[in-house]
């Protein structure tokens, strides 16, 4: 029987770093995925309050409230944050309830997280170069599993995975959204050396076969361009359906 004093809104207490310390990893991350991270959280329209709230408590490591996250940040449909390491990003995607996506800052951000600053690119030429630029800076050679046959090349079909990108932008001299998918596909291909990742941009992302196996995970790339400013994030959090976090079967 429960005792009546006991609050059952209010989950048991969860403390991530305690929680990994019991998992001894046999070999650290990468350097590369070591962290810190700069994400941000979304969530509906309306939900940021109670969004920051479950972030805060999943994101404390001590009772002492003054010392919870202190890079927390409410934006328009979602929370930005600096998550500490690889370890504290996989208890959000477990144990968030109200968020959508979990994007991964590619550039941008707060200036204590060491990102590369926003650019600018008002001319697509420009926008190519900066974001291999980009690409280069991170190693994203590093990131994606790329198969090489013996001639070294790489098609898109032998891909373990699916590119998919989504474009918005705001008040800039690029403004045709496909055109700049385009332009960052072709990027991407030739600096990851994969042939034919532009040859079909707007074709629909296959989640799916026939027989109703699941076919090839989805790499999801958000591109956005506001003032002429382009600021790049990853959806850590995207599936083979691209299915919100608060709509999985889990919940």
């Amino acid at each position: 029987m429960m005792d009546d004093s006991d609050d059952s809104s209010h989950p048991p207490k969860l403390k991530p770093s305690q929680h990994y310390k019991k998992k001894k990893i046999s070999s650290s991350p990468p350097k590369h995925l070591q962290g810190p991270f700069v994400v941000f959280i979304a969530c509906l329209p309306g939900l940021e309050s109670l969004l920051l709230e479950e972030v805060t408590y999943l994101l404390t490591t001590s009772d002492d409230k003054s010392e919870r996250n202190k890079t927390l940040k409410i934006l328009p449909g979602g929370v930005e944050t600096i998550v500490p390491s690889l370890a504290h990003l996989y208890v959000l995607h477990l144990y968030l309830g109200t968020a959508s996506h979990i994007y991964l800052r590619l550039n941008g951000g707060p200036r204590s997280a060491g990102l590369p600053p926003l650019f600018s690119a008002r001319g697509f030429p420009e926008l190519q170069r900066k974001i291999k630029e980009l690409m280069k800076s991170q190693r994203w050679d590093k990131l994606f599993d790329i198969p090489r046959q013996s001639n070294g090349v790489c098609g898109e079909g032998s891909l373990p995975w699916q590119l998919q990108i989504h474009v918005t932008t705001s008040k800039s001299k690029l403004m045709h959204t496909k055109a700049v998918e385009e332009r960052v596909r072709k990027s991407i291909g030739e600096l990851l050396g994969v042939k034919g990742l532009d040859s079909h941009p707007h074709a629909g992302i296959t989640n799916s076969t026939d027989n109703g196996a699941v076919g090839r995970p989805v790499v999801r790339l958000l591109v956005r361009i506001d003032r002429d400013e382009v600021q790049l994030s990853l959806d850590t959090s995207s599936a083979s359906s691209s299915i919100p976090l608060h709509m999985r079967g889990y919940r």
